[in-house]
């Protein structure tokens, strides 16, 4: 599709508000990624990282296999977006500067992504060099409790 078209040029290409995120596209390094957020239907909890992964969501591709686990998906909403869209233009004008605690997460995430069992055939396998959006990972610091 049309998200081909940037890779031909080595260009950085943002996915928003996107379900599943743990797919092929994930070792593609110049991808930033800004998740919907998953919530548990009865406690109105937003799902953290290995929530998602020991529910098998992670991959899920239809919304009967949320509904089927109580998860509702949650799109974006404008702030959030106009949050995304700032960052990745910043990223292609090459000033954006992501703070130390946003690298740690960055780190953490893929590492969780990388080796966790549930994930990857063995560990580092396939080793994940996308990135989340640091203003997804701000505004959501629970997601890697």
């Amino acid at each position: 599709g049309w998200d081909e078209i940037p890779k031909l040029f080595r260009r950085p290409t943002m996915f928003l508000n996107i379900i599943p995120f743990a797919w092929r596209e994930i070792f593609d390094k110049r991808l930033v990624l800004y998740p919907k957020m998953l919530v548990d239907e009865i406690t109105n909890a937003e799902l953290d990282l290995m929530t998602v992964i020991l529910q098998d969501l992670h991959g899920a591709v239809t919304t009967s296999g949320y509904a089927n686990s109580g998860v509702v998906i949650r799109d974006m909403n404008s702030d959030e977006l106009v949050e995304a869209v700032t960052e990745m233009a910043t990223r292609v004008e090459g000033t954006f500067v992501e703070t130390p605690e946003q690298k740690h997460m960055q780190a953490k995430i893929k590492h969780i992504l990388s080796t966790h069992p549930k994930l990857q055939p063995t560990p580092n396998y396939y080793p994940v060099r996308a990135e989340f959006a640091s203003c997804f990972l701000s505004r959501y610091p629970n997601f890697l409790d």
